[in-house]
């Protein structure tokens, strides 16, 4: 067994703050991290690999925004397979190998309006992609219930959950890959103002064939 942190950094611009990053998940002592909405590109991917003293491997911001990063500490023995990532800056997937057993790791990094599409592009990926051992981590930018957690006045603008198309394959492109869903709980992140509140979804499963 590995431990695996996933954390929406908000943006790694700042030198000051990659540092904190850092030392923090240090402390925590995680073999693996999948950052999301990290603002960075690839010329920064090698000095944040200098800071974690292992592998940095992910998928470049686009304009400013998104960006994914998946840091593989030294002391995980594994030996990296190879690496993808899409355009956006939404999706790194790292394969490995680590004590005989093949890996696929996904960063996910979801848009914000519940985009069909990129759930749909995603499970295809899974489909075609996943390895015997698979983890998928990230933030959807979805929630358990959207009814409660993201309320509206207009019926038309009742929220759907695309991501269901990756967390329960309920559509065909999961057809072949089935997910088990062991825990699903919306986490909420303390704000500075009261006025608002965070969320983001919680999604614990394993990859079956």
């Amino acid at each position: 067994m590995c431990k695996v942190i996933t954390w929406n950094v908000k943006g790694l611009k700042s030198p000051q703050k990659r540092i904190k990053i850092l030392r923090y998940l240090k402390c925590l002592g995680p073999d693996i991290v999948l950052l999301q909405e990290t603002h960075l590109v690839e010329a920064d991917f090698l000095r944040m690999q200098k800071l974690w003293v292992g592998r940095a491997l992910g998928s470049s911001a686009v304009d400013g925004r998104s960006g994914v990063l998946t840091l593989i500490h030294k002391s995980f023995a594994c030996k990296i397979l190879s690496h993808e990532a899409d355009e956006a800056g939404r999706l790194s997937l790292v394969h490995l190998e680590h004590n005989g057993n093949s890996y696929s790791i996904y960063n996910i990094y979801a848009p914000n309006n519940d985009n069909n599409y990129f759930f749909a592009s995603l499970a295809d990926t899974v489909q075609h992609s996943a390895g015997p051992f698979t983890i998928l981590g990230g933030d959807l930018n979805s929630v358990v219930d959207p009814l409660l957690d993201r309320k509206s006045t207009l019926p038309s603008q009742l929220p759907t959950r695309s991501s269901d198309k990756i967390n329960y394959g309920k559509v065909s492109h999961l057809s072949t890959y089935e997910m088990e869903v062991i825990s699903e709980v919306d986490g909420w992140l303390p704000v500075v103002t009261h006025k608002k509140r965070e969320y983001n979804r919680i999604l614990i499963a394993q990859l079956k064939h």
